[in-house]
Formats: structure tokens, C-alpha cells, sequence
């Protein structure tokens, strides 16, 4: 095969060449102001995309001059679809999409980490975005939703689909190359397997059904609590401190609706005018917060079904916490998470991390503030000081972390695939006295983290399912007594101790089944 060679040029990073294949003579210089990050032609030609500093330029013979869709931080990638009516971009935090014919931004697609990589499904339908979150993304290209999410170790920079978009490439720094399948024989998409609320003493799981039902669950009893109508793709839900209240929000529907556990009755529909990714009840459950992807943060009465106030945020709104006393709310916008005085709306405070907050709460005595980022960390911060007092790592992004009941203990959980248990002293706050006293390895990235029973039970969700974990073993003792009906048989003690200890009554509130004397006194 005949080998050619272009012609040598000057160094010009600032401008892309454009060549004739067949005889490698140049045909046109696309100069810009900054450097060129990337660039692509249209599937006919008929454009071209270039990628410069802020702003991606779109170039065609048509126009006078490039189009410039700005961006509001560098623009790392341009990718047409193949019908070449839209354009792709990525930049800090979102990828967007924009209509070729009028270049107009059309939807945005939000990570917690810069997005380095995006491109179309052949059919155009969908998105595929890749991260330094860890992660790759599936989207609906019309709705923005979220279908799907491909976890890696480390940042994710390449991505590929198959000639029929059924299957799914993804590349990264962790050094592997992982296949996914895009589609399960059910055709249902979701994020997770569920979406999870845990509390104090309760956790629930939230699952979609292709009936157009979802199935409400409580996951420590096993019971199912409520079959809501209508509420197809759950997004984000909250549930009040007394287990009456479910706050919702969907993929299919702007706003939040709240339902009443009891008889699956609806109370509520609070209007947004975007989706809402964020949602929690104070402790009373008197109020309510949510926040939405067009940077609005209302503050609901539920009792009244009335907004209280709202504030507006330049950028993606990652989380939202309530003080104890319900008069202050602490918002994560983006690396930032600021505590705003609800009535008045006024900000007292700001902390700051290297990359988006996650998560935040308060210490049940409101003195403090926990916060976990994607930069690794979980801090603690004490209103009114700006360096942080505490700080708990992993070695991948920290995905969420509580205070227990008592405030003595804090759980982080993290993509790197544990939870972990911290126990601070709380007389020597001021000198940053911690230590990490237990760890739970699971086989998943870990979402959410939760206490239940005071300081006994740590509950972790993974896409697999919510597990327990008891961090103190009499009290687990104390648990399997509670829910037994009878002690161990003669056979089978000896069955499942394997005859290693002589038998015994191992719950003393419950009656030996066959006999009755083993730990009386011989005769």
C-alpha cells in the first residue's frame, strides 16, 4: 500500500489545517486565539467543529465567520451526530449538546468531575460521557435522564459504542478496558437497582416497574410499605423523620411530589421547571428542601403546601442539609458548600473542597458540619472557621457520610468499595483526634451510609442491595435473641458448633426446645 507523507509545517497549535488527501496540498488554516484541543468534520462535510480555550467554534461555508458556543470553562471534546444536526461538547462539571442549524445549547449532562469524552449513539438517541468522576454515563439524548452509569477505579477518558449502540467501551486510568451491555432483555433502564433512603432505624428501597407502578420498601422489616402509581424512573426521594412522608422526584417529571406511606395518597406536587436531583425533609418534617439542574433551591412548609423562599445558584447543586433547629440550610454548589440563614436568605458561611461536595450534615448538636467530596475526602468544619478540623480519606471519591445519633461516630462511604467508621473525641475536636475504627469492604462502589439503633448498626448501599453491619457484637447477640422464637436443638447445636463447646442456652429469655434442664445444675 502506497505510504503518504504531509508536507512539513510550522508548529501552529493555535489553528487547525485542513488537507487534501490525494495530493496532501492544503486547503484552508483555521486560525484561533488558544490553543486547538480538538476538532471534527460533520459526517457530509457540510461543517466543522473545532475546540479552543472556552468555547467550542463551528465552521462551514455558509457562515461569514465561526459560531462560537461558549462554554464557562475549557472545552475538551466536540463530537457530531451522525445525522450532523447536533453537536456534542464537554467541559468542567457537564457535556451539552447543541442544534447545528440555529447553534443553540439544547441539554446539558451533569458529572461531579470534568467531563473529558462524549459522543452519540449511532441511532442519535443517546449520549455517552466519560469523566474524572469514575465514571461513564448513558443518557437519553431528548430527556437528559440518566439511563445507565459504568464504574471505574480511576478517571474514565474513553468511551465507544458498537455499531448498533447495544454495547458500550469504556477506558481509564485505573489501565482497563471494560465492556458493558447498554440494554438488559427487560429494556428497563436505571441508574441503580434501586434508589435508597436510609435512617435513623429504617431503610428503604425505591424500585421502578415496567407496570408503570413503584414498589416502596423497608428494607429492615421486609415489609412493603406502599405501591405508588404513575412515578416511573425514581430520581431522588426523601423520607420524613416519623416514616410517614415520601418526597420523590422523577426522570419522566419536573418537580417533587410527596405521597402518604399509609394509603399511597397523594399531598403534594411542588413545582420546579427542571429535574430535581436533591431532596431532604428538616427534623421535624415540617419542611422541606429541593433543588433542581436549572440552579434553584426552594424551601418548602409541607404542612401548608407553601414555598418558603428560594434561592438561585450559579452552578450544579450537589447537596442539601438542614441544621437540627431547621433555621439554617447548608447547599453544595458545586466544589463549594454554603450555609444560608432560610429566613432572610442569607449566606453566614463557606467551605470549600478541591472538587464537588456530595454529601452534607450537620452533628445532632448543630455545631458542626460534615461535608464528602469527589477530592477524596470527608471533612468537618465548625461554623466560622474556614480550615477544616477534620478530615477522613479514601483512596476514591467519598460518595456520602453521616454523624451517628449520639454525634461520637461518622461514616464515610466511597466508590473505592467500603465504608469505613471514625470515632472522634469530641473534647479534642480543636486538635483534629480521629481514628478510623472499623471497615467494611463491599464488591461495588458504595452510595449511601447510614446509622440504625443508636451507634449499633452501620447500613450500607451498594447497587447490589442495603446491608448491615454491627459494630458491636453483644448488642448483635441481643438482636438475634430478639428475633428468635426459640433456642438451638440438641442436634442443632452440635450440627452448627460442630461439637466444639458443650451445650448451652445461648438466649436466656427463650426456653430450650427439647431439653429443658441442659444448663440446670446436675442432681
Amino acid at each position: 500500500m502506497r505510504q503518504f507523507r504531509a508536507p512539513p509545517v510550522e508548529p501552529a497549535t493555535q489553528a487547525v489545517v485542513i488537507w487534501q488527501t490525494s495530493n496532501w496540498e492544503q486547503i484552508d488554516v483555521l486560525k484561533h486565539q488558544r490553543p486547538v484541543r480538538d476538532f471534527s468534520f460533520s459526517p457530509d462535510g457540510r461543517h466543522m467543529a473545532t475546540a479552543s480555550h472556552t468555547a467550542a467554534y463551528l465552521w462551514s461555508s455558509a457562515f461569514d465567520k465561526p459560531k462560537s458556543l461558549p462554554h464557562d470553562a475549557t472545552v475538551f471534546t466536540v463530537r457530531f451526530s451522525l445525522d450532523g444536526a447536533r453537536l456534542v461538547t464537554t467541559s468542567a462539571w457537564y457535556a451539552q449538546t447543541w442544534r447545528v442549524q440555529d447553534q443553540q445549547p439544547d441539554k446539558r449532562f451533569n458529572h461531579q468531575g470534568p467531563v473529558y469524552n462524549a459522543m452519540f449513539s449511532p441511532d442519535g438517541s443517546r449520549v455517552l460521557t466519560a469523566s474524572n468522576d469514575n465514571t461513564a454515563r448513558l443518557w437519553d439524548a431528548r430527556s437528559a435522564a440518566e439511563l445507565l452509569r459504568f464504574t471505574h477505579r480511576d478517571f474514565v477518558e474513553h468511551i465507544a459504542f458498537n455499531r448498533d449502540g447495544s454495547r458500550v467501551l469504556s477506558g481509564g486510568r485505573d489501565g482497563r478496558v471494560r465492556l458493558w451491555q447498554t440494554q438488559s432483555p427487560d429494556r428497563r433502564f436505571f441508574v441503580k437497582k434501586g434508589i435508597w433512603h436510609i435512617g435513623s432505624n429504617s431503610a428503604y428501597r425505591i424500585e421502578a416497574g415496567d407496570d408503570g407502578r413503584t414498589q416502596v420498601l423497608e428494607v429492615l422489616s421486609g415489609n412493603t410499605e406502599t405501591t405508588l402509581p404513575n412515578e416511573i424512573q425514581p430520581l431522588a426521594l426523601s423520607v420524613s423523620p416519623n416514616d410517614s412522608l415520601l418526597a420523590m422526584s422523577s426522570l419522566r417529571k419536573t418537580g417533587v411530589r410527596l405521597w402518604r406511606l399509609s394509603d399511597a395518597s397523594l399531598q403534594l406536587d411542588l413545582p420546579h421547571d427542571s429535574l430535581v436531583d436533591q431532596i431532604t425533609f428538616d427534623s421535624t418534617g415540617d419542611k422541606l428542601a429541593t433543588g433542581s439542574r436549572d440552579g434553584f433551591s426552594r424551601i418548602w412548609d409541607v404542612t401548608q403546601g407553601t414555598l418558603i423562599t428560594e434561592f438561585h445558584h450559579p452552578t450544579l447543586i450537589t447537596a442539601l442539609a438542614f441544621n437540627p433547629q431547621g433555621d439554617l440550610i447548608a447547599i453544595g454548589e458545586g466544589k463549594f458548600l454554603r450555609v444560608y440563614k432560610i429566613h432572610g436568605n442569607l449566606m453566614i458561611d463557606e467551605f470549600e473542597h478541591v472538587q464537588f461536595v456530595n454529601a452534607a450534615t450537620f452533628s445532632p448538636d448543630g455545631s458542626l458540619i460534615l461535608t464528602a467530596s469527589g477530592d477524596n475526602q470527608a471533612r468537618l468544619w465548625r461554623i466560622g472557621q474556614k480550615n477544616p478540623i477534620a478530615r477522613f480519606v479514601h483512596q476514591f471519591p467519598i460518595t456520602d457520610a453521616v454523624f451517628s445519633d449520639s454525634g461520637k461516630l461518622i461514616a464515610t462511604a466511597s466508590s473505592d468499595t467500603t465504608a469505613r467508621v471514625w470515632r472522634l473525641d469530641t473534647e479534642q475536636q480543636q486538635q483534629s483526634r480521629w481514628s478510623e475504627i472499623s471497615r467494611m469492604t463491599h464488591n461495588q462502589p458504595v452510595f449511601h451510609v447510614g446509622f440504625a439503633f443508636g451507634d449499633t448498626v452501620l447500613l450500607t448501599a451498594t447497587s447490589n442491595g442495603i446491608f448491615q453491619h454491627w459494630l458491636e457484637p453483644t448488642r448483635l447477640i441481643d438482636e438475634v435473641c430478639r428475633r428468635l422464637t426459640k433456642n438451638l436443638t440438641m442436634f442443632e447445636w452440635y450440627t452448627d458448633i460442630a461439637g466444639r463447646t458443650p451445650p448451652r442456652r445461648t438466649c436466656s429469655n427463650l426456653p430450650d426446645p427439647w431439653y429443658p434442664d441442659i444448663n440446670s445444675p446436675e442432681p
